[in-house]
């Protein structure tokens, strides 16, 4: 999985978003040929044999439970939780065999604008964790498993569908029932328990568990390439700790929440304004999966014992984490809110309209100046 400089023995590094590898001693640079071939190996549930399985040799981190791909690279931390690794006990395991990989394209060095973006949204954070996390150094580049899935599935479902009524402004509802057959296609599953699923995911609601994997399937998946050992030069590289069977058992809610955004999407475009599902069964026709290595920065602090991470898509630079709360910013946001309604409960009972219009002003001003900074980034940003 390794190899060293040709002209000084040092480790080769791979260079992200690129073809290129380069020793981290001498800055040796040399090219690699590479296809770039997007036909992957896709497998049936069937083909779960002890046959096809590979054996691979792997140091198992006795804090987290993670299983890094050994190498003469590997670290003497483990990239998820930070433990140390004093005693290295490698052993041999059989494993399904990688399909496939997309490399890393957000270099080390493009990582602290992506962080110091982030930060700006952590208002109730302690201080001295913003500013440890500005540190670079924290962050290690892995390969995390996922089983990529795809499907042809039978929908049986009874909904409720509502149409909106301009003259009453009032939602007429009635009940909905069919069978549908739909396809998943490169629905991401996360294959490990070494990462949290419980980070913030704005484009899911808040109910249940069914975040599936941090960045909720937003990877450019026609990147996905065969697997090349040059890739994984200087980064660290993790099997699945789950099997495909325990992946499908243990997300069966976000299985279910794809498919019943498919049967809402139907249903819209047959003239429902708001679709809700009642009752959802469905059996896959034809189910195919596949074990790709997906690119991430990872940064493991301890803050006052407990471990945070952080995760940056090695692909696409977004960044997503758990953190600490301030209680002491927490008291004076509270303290503030209390302020301001007794303020504006003041301002009420003098019956000052002039004063009313004064605020009034202000608060307009404020919000047009926050629109058009808002306009004028995004504007950069094109």
């Amino acid at each position: 999985m390794a190899e060293k400089c040709k002209q000084c023995g040092g480790r080769m590094l791979y260079i992200p978003n690129s073809f290129v590898v380069k020793c981290d001693h001498c800055s040796y640079e040399e090219l690699f040929d590479f296809e770039a071939n997007n036909s992957t190996t896709k497998h049936s549930l069937q083909e779960l044999t002890q046959s096809t399985n590979v054996q691979y040799k792997i140091i198992k981190c006795d804090s987290c439970g993670a299983e890094i791909l050994a190498s003469i690279f590997l670290a003497s931390q483990c990239p998820y939780c930070g433990n140390t690794f004093f005693d290295k006990n490698y052993f041999n395991k059989l494993e399904q065999p990688i399909d496939g990989i997309i490399p890393f394209k957000i270099s080390k060095n493009q990582l602290y604008n992506k962080i110091k973006k982030w930060k700006k949204s952590l208002f109730l954070t302690p201080n001295s964790f913003k500013k440890q996390i500005q540190q670079i150094t924290f962050f290690k580049g892995t390969y995390i498993p996922y089983w990529i899935i795809h499907s042809k599935t039978d929908i049986s479902y009874k909904a409720q569908c509502g149409i909106n009524t301009l003259m009453s402004k009032k939602t007429k509802w009635h009940n909905e029932e069919g069978k549908i057959t739909t396809t998943l296609n490169n629905l991401a599953l996360l294959g490990t328990t070494s990462v949290p699923e419980y980070f913030e995911d704005k484009t899911l609601p808040k109910f249940d568990d069914i975040i599936a994997e941090p960045f909720n399937n937003r990877w450019i998946f026609s990147d996905i390439v065969p697997l090349n050992e040059y890739f994984t030069y200087g980064f660290s590289c993790e099997l699945p700790t789950l099997t495909i069977q325990q992946t499908l058992n243990k997300q069966e809610k976000k299985i279910r929440y794809e498919l019943e955004q498919k049967v809402i999407k139907k249903l819209e475009k047959s003239g429902c304004d708001v679709a809700y599902i009642n009752k959802l069964s469905y059996q896959h026709k034809e189910l195919f999966y596949q074990l790709v290595l997906l690119p991430v920065w990872i940064a493991s602090y301890r803050y006052k014992n407990r471990v945070y991470q952080i995760l940056i898509n090695g692909q696409t630079g977004e960044v997503v984490g758990n953190r600490p709360i301030s209680k002491v910013k927490v008291f004076f946001l509270w303290l503030l809110v209390f302020c301001f309604i007794i303020y504006i409960g003041f301002i009420i009972s003098l019956e000052n309209y002039f004063l009313w219009a004064i605020h009034a002003a202000i608060i307009g001003i404020a919000l047009y100046l926050k629109d058009k900074k808002d306009k004028s980034e995004h504007g950069n940003k094109l």
